[in-house]
């Protein structure tokens, strides 16, 4: 896991900025998908329950994403009532039950499967109670089990192969259209109410999240636009005079020492004589001035992150640099999570009605800038008071605030923020999961970031290209090794 997402913190900054598109768009279409759903709910609680049909001749027009009421009847397997067990490394990490279901008028011999009740453990004492009732209202004995009338709701399980394969080792195929059923057990309209709870899910969230590899996209392109790309390499202009050597009066003479005629014949014949002619051919031009046999000196201009880098590192220290990388990644943590609200959507009313609780609702009314309102809400008491010292009048508590400067505002949101950090850190207030993934996500990201541009910084005014050639670089490791050779062998 840290591996894939240091992989995407190093991705270039285009896939960073895919990365928020794609959050953005999941998180719009995962919401629009639960505000239809609870508007679909909403719709069936209100209206009567659908007339039964058999479970063969069932069909939905309704999209995916939709949820869909059945009321079905159909024949339960009883002698084929299966546990399905998942195990991990010896360990059980499911267990449900299944109920096979059949057409109504099904024969003993039949072997096509219509459907499936998938059950937890512990809901198989209210399955048996809610099916007996059911069969003293209208049910009848069929010939693998009992007919009865299931109603509920269209019910997709993750591991439908699993559940396959169970029905292939009973003896059974499923159907093209194969339903699975999760029944009322506790009545149609406690289900519905069970499906209403709870807030709906916003887009904030996912915003929060996507903004996190927006940054850190802004990041990677400043990167880049600090490092100017690639090194740029300017070719040097070959100096034709050379430099004389410098007088040594203490400097031993040199002597050139027999070499050995079998590393002589060995050199003549292998891959290193092979290079070192090939060099000699292309320094031995006598047709060409000096200048031009002298091989370009390459190097390289420094970058505007040389420079930058330069002047940092010299006037700091090592735990300077942290703790000015550090401070940085706070700001910058701070400014995206408390202005990424801004870019949040409001979310979609509850289909049950206000959700704003009674008590929440008195306090809003309260605070209404209405004058009328605030001396219904909190009446004045008549105290004596001096009558050099009039009482302030109302109007002053609902005045507008004075203008506040750029700087004062932002001073107050930084100041806000900090303190709601705190809070976060210190009493480990209640969050939303996808929040607090935000807040570990964007911890992880910001403080790499930037000790990733000090190090960038602080090395790049020591990087040298010099671009060596390939075969150059080769022949110089090749003969450096035969000089060797030929010292000990001299040697010995």
């Amino acid at each position: 896991m840290i591996r894939l997402l240091m992989s995407l913190f190093f991705a270039p900054f285009w896939v960073h900025f895919l990365l928020a598109g794609g959050i953005a768009g999941l998180g719009a279409y995962v919401t629009f998908a639960e505000t239809e759903s609870r508007a679909e709910i909403a719709r069936m609680a209100n209206e009567s329950a659908p007339e039964a049909v058999p479970i063969e001749a069932f069909s939905s027009d309704k999209r995916f994403y939709l949820p869909v009421e059945v009321n079905v009847s159909a024949q339960i397997a009883m002698d084929h009532k299966v546990r399905l067990v998942e195990t991990k490394n010896g360990k059980t990490t499911s267990e449900r039950l299944m109920f096979i279901l059949l057409a109504p008028d099904a024969s003993a011999e039949a072997r096509t499967a219509q459907g499936a009740v998938i059950l937890h453990p512990d809901e198989l004492e209210a399955f048996a109670a809610w099916a007996t009732l059911k069969t003293l209202m209208g049910g009848r004995e069929g010939a693998q089990g009992p007919v009865m009338q299931l109603d509920g709701m269209v019910d997709s399980p993750s591991d439908k192969s699993h559940i396959k394969t169970a029905l292939k080792n009973q003896g059974y195929t499923p159907a093209k259209d194969f339903l699975y059923i999760a029944p009322f057990l506790e009545g149609r309209a406690a289900a519905f109410a069970k499906e209403l709870e709870g807030e709906p899910l916003t887009l904030a969230p996912f915003l929060k999240f996507a903004s996190v590899f927006v940054l850190a996209g802004v990041l990677r392109l400043l990167f880049r636009l600090l490092m100017g790309g690639k090194t740029r390499a300017v070719v040097a202009k070959a100096n034709p005079t050379p430099m004389p050597p410098a007088p040594n009066a203490g400097q031993m003479p040199v002597v050139d020492l027999p070499k050995p005629p079998m590393v002589a014949a060995a050199r003549d014949n292998d891959f290193i004589g092979a290079l070192a002619r090939k060099k000699q051919a292309e320094l031995a031009q006598p047709d060409l001035p000096p200048a031009a046999k002298a091989p370009p000196v390459i190097v390289s201009s420094p970058s505007l992150s040389e420079k930058l880098g330069g002047a940092l590192g010299s006037g700091m220290g090592g735990f300077a640099r942290k703790a000015v990388g550090f401070g940085a990644a706070i700001v910058l943590y701070l400014f995206i999570m408390n202005f990424s609200g801004s870019f949040g959507l409001p979310g979609a009313v509850s289909l049950m009605g206000d959700r704003l609780p009674q008590p929440e609702a008195t306090v809003a009314v309260a605070n209404a800038p209405d004058a009328s309102i605030v001396m219904k809400a909190a009446p004045v008491v008549q105290t004596p008071v001096p009558a050099a010292e009039p009482a302030a009048p109302i109007q002053a508590q609902v005045a507008s605030p004075a203008p506040q400067s750029k700087m004062a505002f932002f001073a107050d949101r930084f100041a806000h923020s900090w303190g709601k950090l705190k809070a976060q850190f210190l009493l480990w207030q209640a969050a939303p999961p996808l929040w607090l993934i935000a807040t570990i996500l964007g911890a992880l990201i910001f403080v790499p970031a930037l000790i990733l541009l000090q190090s960038m910084i602080r090395t790049g005014s020591r990087q040298k290209d010099m671009k060596i050639d390939p075969f150059e670089r080769l022949l110089q490791r090749r003969l450096a090794e035969q000089a060797r050779m030929d010292r000990g062998a001299v040697g010995g």
